[in-house]
């Protein structure tokens, strides 16, 4: 029996000579989705100072949890898809998490499958804090479309976003998502457009 103990302790003791394999990060950790892209309404936004809400959802896509330091750091690029040069980049950081205490003491831990939602808010200028709808060649708002209100036909926008959430992993892009922005211009100076 003692024989058996000693032979059993060194094999054991030779297993703890062997070396693990050095640890390499997965290569896929999360995914991003634009999942709500909005215009405001007037009563949020009134007609002159309009605003789009864009809301990212970030999935953990691992299979298992994972936690480390962060770093946050990205950016929206919204740009009308008629005039491409008209375009406004929004820089992403921690302020932008809808819930900013998940990150605890630096670091954030995701379960499989867990998500969290970041909010960009964009005043229709674009990098030239040029107001798009003002633009002369926009198109121009023929229909009254509700009290004290004239609109305009939809424009198409188009939305890319990439973020980089964790120290040591690098970005990730949602795919590009397009939204029809109309223009609303105000009748005159009254609701909702005091």
């Amino acid at each position: 029996m003692k024989a058996l103990t000693v032979g059993s302790l060194g094999l054991m003791l030779m297993r703890c000579n062997e070396s693990l394999p050095t640890y390499k990060f997965p290569d896929r950790v999360l995914s991003l989705q634009a999942t709500l892209v909005e215009q405001l309404p007037d009563r949020v936004a009134p007609p002159g100072n309009q605003v789009v809400h864009v809301r990212l959802t970030v999935e953990n896509v691992y299979s298992d949890i994972f936690q480390d330091s962060v770093d946050v750091k990205g950016t929206v690029r919204i740009w009308w898809q008629r005039m491409p040069t008209r375009l406004r980049t929004i820089y992403l950081s921690v302020k932008n998490f809808s819930n900013r205490g998940l990150v605890q003491n630096g670091q954030l831990t995701l379960l499989p499958g867990e998500q969290f939602t970041m909010d960009a808010y964009w005043n229709l200028k674009d990098d030239d804090s040029i107001y798009i709808p003002n633009v002369d060649l926009i198109y121009q708002p023929h229909h009254l479309c509700d009290v004290n209100v004239w609109c305009g036909d939809p424009e198409i926008f188009v939305v890319d976003a990439s973020v980089s959430i964790y120290d040591r992993l690098g970005f990730v892009a949602a795919p590009q998502v397009e939204f029809p922005f109309v223009k609303r211009e105000c009748v005159s100076i009254a609701p909702p457009c005091i």
